[in-house]
């Protein structure tokens, strides 16, 4: 008999404990887990908070050679495509005095799978002197020519021949 009550005592004793981890756990143990794991967050925000300085300089170091490297190129963040491609001719222009540009249309756009925006350019000078703005022009790598028509026009006011160059830039562009 003695072995029987030991054994309803170990069965009450067991079950005794289960219960009270049953019912002391929403109150201690699950705070506990959760204050060890705020715990372990904010240390791993404050080793970022450390190493912000640093992350710091190294994005203001980053940010100002990019700057240089746009400045060198001649580019600008704001600036759109065709003030970007005005920019070129203009430098080219005023470096050669016998070339003028003449018009730049806005863009013609295509869209399909990708968005196909067309310039037209036309420049008057020389033959030998617009072929070296083609040239340049496709240097730059602001597109692709995808078309060049030379013009002869007369002027009847000065009764000369004036050479025409209109080029068709494209700009592709993924959606």
């Amino acid at each position: 008999m003695k072995k029987n009550s030991s054994n309803t005592n170990l069965i009450l004793l067991v079950t005794g404990f289960v219960m009270v981890l049953l019912i002391s756990y929403p109150f201690t143990i699950k705070k506990t887990i959760d204050l060890k794991n705020n715990y372990k967050k904010e240390q791993q925000r404050l080793k970022y908070a450390k190493n912000a300085d640093k992350l710091i300089n190294t994005l203001v170091q980053e940010n100002v050679f990019l700057d240089s490297i746009l400045k060198v190129n001649d580019l600008q963040v704001n600036a759109s495509f065709q003030q970007l491609l005005l920019n070129k001719i203009t430098k080219y222009t005023q470096d050669t005095s016998s070339l003028k540009l003449t018009s730049l249309s806005s863009p013609h756009k295509f869209e399909s799978k990708q968005i196909k925006e067309t310039y037209v350019i036309e420049v008057q000078g020389s033959f030998t002197t617009l072929l070296s703005f083609l040239h340049y022009l496709e240097n730059q790598r602001l597109g692709e020519v995808t078309s060049i028509t030379f013009i002869k026009n007369k002027n009847y006011r000065k009764n000369t021949f004036e050479l025409f160059l209109k080029i068709y830039l494209q700009k592709v562009k993924t959606k």
